[in-house]
């Protein structure tokens, strides 16, 4: 295949060639970043399902923990908590809380965004992640609608982790950044489909709140930390379309989407001769 020799430059939009030290209609520096633009454009534009990626990361976990501690699965005590896999697999994937901090296993962070406590709870933020998934990735990008996820997974059990120190894990922090991302920014985009949409958002949210405080075993420090954290990404994020994502965004993205399999790695590595040995 040809290498791409012409690009739209990442700020102004204008067909420029992947070889410009800057930008001549945008004085932007290095618009091609040395050939990785094109690249990143084509990863995110087209090649990349992430919220394909994501389910199934989190579908895969999830099948993970169950099957490598079958003894320790629990079937019973309620719908709420069919399927729940056993501690000692989900500390071994990378679980949160004060147990990982107190080792300084603080990527756990991310981790256990993508670890899930029972069938149900597995449902839950699947259907949620793909409903809302789409909606910010269409309507900030996909790099962007990814690094929100992240950052509002991290900041939710940032402040779970802080507050209370429990064990813990879930999409579902970063679920609710989403609902406050795209809350605030419907807020900030005006109009009726504007008000419209930040009004369904805010509904949801408190809905989900109320319920979360309503029923035990919830989290919900984390899910007020992620609705926070998605809040201000909403209200920092430009009105811009996704065809406007630039090469910060996307290179961003693609770090974090390496970190965070380094991280499962770490987890692996630090837990598993204990693991191993548990199951003796």
């Amino acid at each position: 295949m040809a290498r791409r020799q012409t690009i739209l430059c990442p700020s102004c939009r204008r067909l420029i060639h992947v070889s410009e030290a800057r930008c001549p209609y945008c004085e932007t520096a290095r618009p091609g970043l040395f050939g990785l633009t094109p690249w990143l454009q084509s990863l995110f534009g087209q090649r990349l399902d992430l919220v394909l990626l994501m389910s199934l990361t989190c579908g895969l976990l999830y099948s993970l923990t169950l099957g490598i501690d079958l003894q320790g699965v629990g079937w019973g005590g309620g719908i709420f908590d069919l399927g729940s896999p056993a501690s000692r697999a989900l500390v071994l994937f990378g679980m949160t809380g004060e147990p990982a901090w107190g080792r300084g296993h603080y990527w756990t962070a991310v981790t256990a965004i993508y670890l899930h406590g029972s069938a149900i709870h597995l449902i839950f933020n699947l259907l949620f992640l793909r409903w809302l998934g789409r909606q910010a990735e269409e309507t900030f990008g996909p790099a962007r609608f990814f690094l929100l996820f992240t950052a509002a997974g991290v900041g939710g059990f940032l402040l779970s982790n802080v507050i209370t120190g429990h064990p813990t894990i879930g999409a579902s922090g970063g679920v609710f950044g989403l609902l406050g991302a795209m809350a605030s920014f419907g807020r900030r985009r005006g109009g009726s489909f504007g008000q419209l949409l930040s009004l369904q958002m805010w509904a949801l949210a408190l809905g989900m709140g109320v319920f979360g405080l309503l029923y035990g075993g919830i989290n919900n420090w984390a899910h007020g930390g992620g609705f926070l954290v998605g809040l201000a990404g909403g209200a920092l994020l430009p009105l811009q379309a996704r065809k406007h994502e630039g090469r910060l965004a996307m290179g961003l993205a693609v770090v974090i989407l390496v970190g965070t399999a380094l991280s499962f790695g770490a987890s692996l590595v630090a837990w598993g001769p204990a693991f191993v040995e548990s199951l003796r």
